[in-house]
């Protein structure tokens, strides 16, 4: 499907803010798992991989640059899922609304139990990680 330049910096900002209710869910289903299960999110392992494949001078300095990257990465994706979804997305308004929440669930689920980000950041799948350190 053909999409203006318009529709795909409309797509790249919604994805961002849809970023931000799955961050949020995200980050209060996390607190109350029990500690054991408590692990670095997603998004801050897929940095951390990154950041591994990289060479030590061009790594964060500190925690603060680390968790600044974090973000950033996260919301890009966001947005980048946000456009992506501009390709496809259904012509109209209430159709295109019930379309994108379920691909952004999509593609949520995808990148937080599939093998997509691992090969990109080194992680282990969600689905062979050893129970306690889920």
């Amino acid at each position: 499907m053909y999409a203006h330049a318009n529709d795909i910096v409309i797509g790249t900002a919604a994805g961002a803010v849809a970023t931000v209710p799955m961050s949020l869910t995200m980050e209060g289903l996390h607190r109350i798992l029990p500690g054991e299960h408590r692990g670095a999110l997603p998004p801050r392992e897929v940095t951390e991989g990154l950041y591994g494949q990289l060479p030590v001078e061009a790594r964060p300095a500190s925690e603060d640059s680390l968790q600044q990257a974090t973000l950033v990465l996260h919301y890009a994706y966001g947005g980048a899922a946000g456009a992506l979804f501009t390709l496809m997305a259904p012509p109209r308004l209430p159709a295109a609304i019930g379309a994108g929440i379920l691909f952004g669930l999509t593609i949520w689920a995808a990148a937080t139990s599939a093998s997509c980000l691992p090969s990109v950041s080194g992680i282990t799948p969600g689905t062979t990680r050893p129970r306690a350190a889920r």
